[in-house]
């Protein structure tokens, strides 16, 4: 029985590596953090303490999209080195601020349009590009991740204390003959902190993360643009024992965010200040190997945009407001110890109140509901461990898929522990 198991997942392992593929369990638990996984470390990166020598690789559906973590050292601390933190992690542990920028709402003082399209949504360092999120906007070039470290280390006992650090720059320049240099940058640097405390009644992980951004553009050797942002950011959850088999977890997002754009030839400035917050309790039940989770979610999101400091009756305020929410997710095995299937769904309905100055108070308001969902399986060979969440049309057309030409995974990812 034992040797079917094995040939049962080693079938199952080749099936996914022969098809393109990505990243990982958190997404097909629908970015559920009251379900840990080790993908909490780029969220709490203290959580490192628990992943002493091992190495993760996340893959795209392309050869630039994935990303690589390595944790070394030993029982008294543990370091981690990032290759192209990417896209993919920024949304498996994100889900909760960004609830409320699905209207583009919060932060983009560096565009000309409506304010909005960059907000808390990419607290960690990248995008698709492997970048910080370019929390300026359009308005300079974007800054590409120079390297990206995690330090953790247990203290007082089983308590755990970590931290990020995450340099960024961008930029480009032209300088034809007999003509001024035109040129655009921005560097952005990110710090976390965090720290976890284990017991046996109650469990916390909590983390602090700060973002400095700023840049500048010029045209012609003239100065057209120059600007900064601060992001703010607490993030939490909790654990508390009701019995051997039910936790009640708590989760909990507060961020703030501050950015402005100076434009030289017009001597006027446009800014944006936004604040959100997000809370979430639901009870998790442990059945042996298998887990689910079921928690509510309440938000509120206000940000004020003044996009000409010379102007009268120009400032912009957007409000967002998130009920009710829901998230509900689990992981069962198929096999047991080798193979694991996983998904979650997510539902929330967002209000969202746009008022406009303009000689008088316009405002508009709208209320949109927001539905999604995911799945995925996980292999489990011995120290080795592979994670895929499927392709929602392969799932969904499994039958006429099998053998065809559509990807089975859009993400996935692989682990090994070495020690």
């Amino acid at each position: 029985m034992r040797l079917v198991k094995k040939s049962v997942a080693l079938f199952a392992l080749f099936t996914v590596v022969a098809m393109p593929a990505e990243a990982a369990r958190r997404t097909a638990l629908s970015g559920n953090l009251l379900i840990p996984d080790k993908d909490d470390v780029f969220i709490f990166p203290q959580l490192a303490v628990d992943h002493l020598n091992e190495i993760w690789f996340d893959y795209g559906t392309g050869a630039i999209d994935g990303s690589g973590l390595m944790l070394f050292g030993s029982k008294q601390f543990v370091i981690g080195v990032a290759a192209n933190r990417s896209a993919t992690t920024s949304a498996i542990g994100n889900r909760g601020l960004a609830l409320l920028r699905d209207n583009g709402d919060v932060l983009d003082v560096g565009s000309t349009g409506t304010p909005g399209d960059d907000s808390f949504e990419q607290t960690n360092l990248g995008t698709n590009s492997s970048v910080f999120q370019n929390e300026l906007g359009a308005a300079f070039a974007q800054p590409h991740t120079l390297f990206d470290v995690i330090l953790a280390f247990p203290i007082s006992g089983r308590n755990k204390l970590g931290f990020r650090f995450g340099i960024a720059n961008g930029g480009d320049s032209q300088k034809p003959d007999g003509v001024a240099e035109s040129a655009a940058s921005e560097t952005a640097v990110r710090l976390q902190g965090g720290l976890s405390i284990p017991g046996s009644s109650f469990a916390a992980d909590v983390a602090l993360e700060i973002g400095f951004h700023t840049g500048s553009d010029t045209d012609g050797g003239d100065l057209v643009d120059s600007g900064s942002a601060f992001v703010l950011q607490l993030k939490g959850r909790g654990f508390s024992r009701m019995n051997e088999k039910l936790d009640l977890g708590l989760i909990g997002e507060l961020g703030f965010a501050s950015a402005s754009v100076v434009n030289d030839p017009g001597d006027f400035t446009k800014s944006t200040t936004a604040f959100a917050l997000v809370v979430g309790a639901g009870p998790t039940y442990k059945l042996g190997k298998s887990t689910v989770n079921g928690h509510a979610m309440l938000g509120f999101g206000n940000a004020v945009h003044e996009p000409n400091s010379e102007g009268d009756d120009d400032i912009q305020t957007h409000t967002q407001i998130l009920l009710p929410g829901v998230r509900m997710s689990f992981e069962t095995p198929i096999i047991e110890q080798y193979l694991y299937f996983r998904s979650g769904m997510e539902y929330v309905w967002i209000q969202h109140t746009h008022t406009v100055e303009v000689g008088h108070v316009n405002s508009n308001r709208e209320g949109s509901p927001s539905f999604g969902w995911d799945a995925g399986f996980g292999l489990v060979l011995g120290k080795f461990k592979f994670d895929g969440a499927l392709s929602h049309g392969w799932l969904t057309a499994m039958p006429t898929a099998i053998g065809g030409g559509g990807n089975m995974f859009f993400l996935a990812s692989a682990s090994y522990d070495w020690e």
